[in-house]
């Protein structure tokens, strides 16, 4: 704002003061792309269910057959994505991400039955 003409700068108070979100076009720009990386991909949409259905890591990685450290880098980047300080944060964000259907269809064992007597 410090290289706006005193017009464009009056003109942005005014439809600030309207409500509307005004934005410089750089910042704009890195919003955007930030908010494209926060996709979730495939891979880490099957961890994070198996996230919230409570399977451990070691669980998921047996069942989503990947290394047990290939799962911890893929919760971390689930973490980073959804801006959640830990596993507790995760699973509250992803639970509205993932519909309850999908979520009891994943479970299986001790956690299926868990949830049953719930």
């Amino acid at each position: 704002m410090k290289e706006a003409e005193p017009a464009q700068l009056w003109d942005t108070v005014r439809r600030v003061f309207a409500g509307e979100l005004v934005l410089p076009p750089g910042v704009s720009d890195k919003l955007s792309a930030c908010m494209a990386q926060s996709e979730l991909s495939q891979r880490e949409m099957q961890v994070l269910r198996q996230l919230c259905a409570g399977d451990s890591n070691k669980e998921i990685a047996q069942k989503v057959y990947l290394s047990e450290s290939t799962v911890k880098f893929y919760i971390k980047n689930v973490y980073k994505k959804l801006g959640a300080a830990g596993r507790t944060a995760a699973v509250a964000s992803g639970a509205a991400r993932i519909s309850k259907d999908h979520l009891t269809s994943q479970g299986s064992g001790k956690n299926a039955a868990a949830r049953s007597k719930r």
